[in-house]
């Protein structure tokens, strides 16, 4: 096994080795060899091939990598393999004694069946098990791991101690599966953030599919959550904080003893902002937010062409505490018995500056927008409420309530329509003497204003994000995802690698979604930036155009 001293500028996060040692390692050798003779600080380069794990540092920070590290090719992820050792119990990489800084880049962690966390008292960490450590990964995929607690990832810190670090950057989790909760990552006293990421087709038997998260922090950043099954399809916040962010939630699911298709946050203080959830058609609700104790802000987010078709609403919200619904779009929701947004047990979130258009109640007889149960009483105004089918607003007659929907844009300026009290109102339908409507409001509210709901916080910026562009490269035509909503001053246009524009793509206001556009045949192959902006705020993604 060869050793090479080398000069290795290594950026990961915030992480930097300089005049490390580098120990490559290649097929039929054993990592383990590579690491008893490493120092902390040094790098162990895998060849391109497949490896016996597991992959056990024992306190050294060191960086496992494939070539992915040298030149950021892609392909190297897939071509190198750590796979978990035979046995009952066993996870592909173990990180439980005080590692400070490791960092994993570039490869596959396949298969595992989870490492016995004692605090627990049940196998944890199909792929990769973390115990009081900090971790960095990038650029991994994490594939058909399998454990009790988080098939791809198990982290928890010392109970009330937080002392679990772990950063997942540019990875992949697919086909992991947990018997009871986290099948892709399972996360307790400690913070995790997840970035750029995908986690696909990954189930559970209990709760959370996607990422279970307990008393942690937790930050996600532009991650795809699609194909998820179990009680929760998605990911679970329980007793925690953090913020999730510029994600996409798709075609997530839970079986009927289930809850929840893609978040449930309980007791959960951060924010939920600029996401999307779409296209779930299952027996549950998209998404939940409750909890006596939590505040939390699901602002600026688009959920569309959902349905339930067991248990009804879009979003659910419960309970009386700071929960905060606003600047979001629904559109086009069908729920069996009602409610885009459904209220129980005596909410009291405020639901202010939506637009809700194009959403349905399979019972016609129920709310479409609003439904509210057991004495659920949101604040609701300020919202757009226009084009959706049958009655708007209704609660259920064995917990009656007066619902106050004042101060509300009902698609006309005469109002809603309402048989006894508003006859010649031309917006959106009402019925019943216990739904307050009066006055409202006789133009649209602005739902893309800027606002700050706590004077210590800094405005949200805008209310979409430019997240993904596929293919990349592109022949003559891309995709691009939107997420969330813009106004009239809304543009994306193509910029060559001098900042000149070469083609304005759209311009006008957007509902998010995908757009897909073919560029002039005029425009010669080479990179490019695809630049979206509303005046306020500037983002862009390099494009390539082969021809």
């Amino acid at each position: 096994m060869p050793r090479l001293k080398v000069w290795a500028c290594i950026t990961l996060f915030a992480v930097r080795a300089a005049y490390a040692d580098t120990l490559y390692v290649a097929p039929g050798f054993d990592i383990a060899d590579a690491i008893a003779a490493a120092d902390s600080g040094d790098v162990i380069l895998l060849e391109p091939g497949t490896f016996g794990g597991p992959v056990l540092p024992y306190g050294k920070d060191l960086t496992i990598a494939s070539r992915y590290l040298l030149d950021g090719d892609t392909a190297w992820i897939r071509q190198t393999i750590v796979s978990a050792p035979d046995g009952d119990s066993s996870s592909t990489v173990i990180a439980a004694y005080g590692e400070t800084a490791l960092n994993l880049v570039g490869f596959t962690l396949q298969g595992g069946s989870g490492t016995y966390d004692e605090r627990n008292e049940i196998s944890g960490g199909g792929g990769m098990y973390v115990h009081a450590a900090n971790v960095n990964v990038q650029a991994c995929r994490f594939d058909g791991g399998r454990a009790p607690l988080g098939g791809g990832v198990f982290v928890s810190g010392s109970a009330w101690e937080w002392n679990a670090h772990v950063r997942i950057r540019d990875s992949e989790f697919n086909g992991c599966n947990a018997d009871y909760w986290g099948g892709g990552i399972y996360a307790d006293f400690c913070s995790l953030t997840v970035a750029k990421s995908l986690l696909v087709n990954l189930t559970c038997d209990m709760a959370a599919a996607g990422i279970h998260s307990g008393t942690s922090q937790i930050a996600m950043d532009s991650v795809v959550v699609a194909g998820c099954f179990g009680g929760e399809g998605g990911i679970g916040l329980y007793e925690g904080w953090g913020r999730i962010y510029a994600c996409e939630f798709v075609g997530n699911g839970t079986p009927s003893t289930g809850f929840c298709n893609d978040i449930s946050a309980n007791n959960f203080w951060g924010e939920i902002t600029r996401c999307v959830f779409r296209n779930t058609d299952g027996l549950w609700p998209s998404v939940h937010i409750g909890g006596r104790y939590g505040s939390t802000r699901f602002v600026g987010n688009v959920l569309e062409n959902n349905s339930t078709s067991m248990a009804t609403g879009t979003l659910i919200v419960n309970d009386p505490n700071n929960t905060e619904v606003s600047h979001n779009i629904f559109r086009n929701n069908t729920n069996v018995e009602g409610g885009a947004v459904y209220a129980f047990g005596r909410a009291t979130a405020r639901v202010e500056y939506n637009t809700f258009v194009g959403n349905s109640s399979l019972n016609p007889s129920k709310g479409a927008v609003l439904q509210s149960v057991t004495f659920g009483s949101p604040r609701f105004s300020q919202n757009i409420i226009a084009g959706n089918e049958g009655v708007a607003v209704t609660f259920f007659p064995d917990y009656p309530v007066v619902l106050d929907v004042r101060y509300n844009w009902w698609g006309h300026a005469s109002g809603p329509y309402h048989e006894g009290l508003n006859p010649n109102g031309q917006g959106d339908t009402l019925f019943g003497d216990s739904v307050l409507f009066s006055p409202w409001l006789t133009t649209p509210p602005d739902t893309s204003m800027l606002f700050v709901v706590d004077p210590r916080e800094v405005p949200i910026a805008g209310t979409w994000d430019l997240q993904r562009v596929f293919p990349n490269p592109f022949n003559n035509a891309f995709t691009v995802s939107v997420s969330g909503f813009a106004d009239e001053k809304f543009e994306l246009a193509l910029h060559n690698i001098l900042g000149q524009k070469v083609m304005t793509l759209h311009r006008g206001s957007a509902t998010g979604g995908m757009f897909t556009f073919s560029v002039s045949p005029d425009i010669a192959s080479g990179v490019y930036f695809l630049v979206a902006h509303d005046g306020q705020i500037r983002e862009s993604i390099k494009v390539v155009l082969l021809k």
